[in-house]
């Protein structure tokens, strides 16, 4: 699990509202932005965007998630469900510091279920063939 959570630049979040309305949140980093803490906790930064907070007003009031890791040029995903806490842990923060820039806070998920999705839905869509996915794989 450890290998393509770091080789994975890309994740979507989802999370539940307490009227139980999902939401879907796209994050983005280098690849290896998520850490894994140990073999059942997952650190994901809160990297500045929008700032919008959806996610985290879901979590405080619903914990439940479930992740979906995307790997350029892999079919299969990685999906992960568990349940996440807030955190603003000066040394788990600092450890996912980038260009010197510490998150404000840290998402910390407790894994309960890991297992690889089908990736039949990457090959039907040429996700990775694509003439812009080409591109940007070239930079």
């Amino acid at each position: 699990m450890s290998g393509l959570i770091a080789a994975s630049p890309f994740i979507v979040v989802g999370s539940t509202d307490p009227s139980g309305l999902v939401d879907l949140s796209p994050k983005g980093d280098r690849a290896g932005f998520v850490r894994c803490l140990d073999g059942a906790t997952l650190a994901i930064p809160d990297r500045r965007g929008k700032r919008r907070v959806d996610t985290f007003h879901n979590v405080l009031q619903s914990p439940g998630v479930g992740l979906i890791f995307l790997i350029p040029g892999q079919r299969e995903t990685l999906r992960v469900t568990g349940r996440a806490i807030i955190v603003r842990d000066q040394n788990i923060r600092s450890a996912m510091a980038d260009h010197g820039r510490v998150p404000d806070l840290a998402m910390i998920v407790g894994v309960e279920k890991v297992f690889f999705h089908c990736g039949k839905c990457i090959t039907r869509s040429s996700l990775w063939s694509c003439k812009g996915c080409r591109a940007q794989a070239a930079d």
